[in-house]
């Protein structure tokens, strides 16, 4: 089953005060990027609209790798190995 976009803010993310929320400069940009529907369609073929176990917002997934890539943080770097 595949979600572009996730439930809305966690119970975590509700406690927080607005400006904890607002993104830095690049990850903004990134944030706008990853907002627009035309971004998901290449993805959409891949996986079935509603049969199946639900996937990672894809927009989860990405930012992940965004912030990932940017600063070189990941499993290895923080010493946790599966």
């Amino acid at each position: 089953m595949f979600r572009t976009i996730g439930d809305g803010p966690s119970s975590w993310e509700a406690l927080l005060p607005p400006e904890l929320l607002r993104l830095p400069g690049e990850l903004a940009r990134v944030d706008a990027l990853l907002d627009d529907p035309a971004f998901f369609a290449p993805f959409a073929p891949h996986f079935h609209p509603v049969i199946g176990r639900p996937s990672t917002p894809v927009e989860c997934y990405l930012r992940l790798m965004f912030l990932s890539s940017a600063t070189g943080w990941g499993l290895r770097a923080s010493g946790l190995l599966i």
